[in-house]
């Protein structure tokens, strides 16, 4: 290999790895089952009831005040699809089969919109996590321009092409 593409090779970034710096506790791993777990029925409620009625503002709440503690303690949280298994800053999570049908569910959520990862940001709102929430329920890719200031959607796909080489599509 030429000394010029070597330092090419050096210099480009691979994907963001935000919020990965500690491992799951157990209380942790418990903690993050319920974030997925209501964040499905959230959008499950979405797609049943009017975005303004009680009982979606209370599946909001939920997802919101759960996630906003584990992104307090780890700064954020990124969610992501690998093989087909949901992962959480990078760690695959251990799950019961129901708790794993539960997060397939929110895997085919995030294809359809064309999602490979989602970072909630510390600083995140109540309104940006309903904001997104209902966007995600609609079950087609975000708009350009669909911003958040707390959350991060990468539409990217991330491929090893060999053991040294990073294919960035999107």
């Amino acid at each position: 290999m030429t000394q010029k593409l070597q330092k090419e090779k050096e210099t480009v970034p691979g994907p963001k790895r935000v919020g990965t710096e500690k491992t799951f506790n157990d209380e942790d791993i418990e903690a993050v089952t319920t974030i997925v777990k209501n964040l499905r029925v959230a959008l499950s409620n979405i797609l049943l009831y009017p975005a303004e009625s009680q009982f979606i503002k209370d599946s909001m709440s939920l997802v919101y005040n759960d996630l906003t503690k584990m992104v307090s303690k780890y700064k954020s949280m990124i969610f992501s699809e690998a093989e087909g298994r949901l992962l959480i800053n990078s760690k695959p999570l251990t799950l019961t089969k129901v708790d794993d049908f539960i997060s397939s569910g929110l895997i085919i959520f995030f294809g359809s919109c064309n999602i490979r990862s989602v970072t909630f940001k510390d600083g995140l709102s109540i309104n940006e996590m309903a904001s997104f929430v209902e966007k995600l329920s609609q079950k087609k890719p975000f708009a350009e321009g669909t911003e958040w200031e707390n959350i991060e959607i990468d539409e990217k796909v991330y491929v090893a092409a060999g053991e040294e080489d990073l294919i960035i599509e999107g």
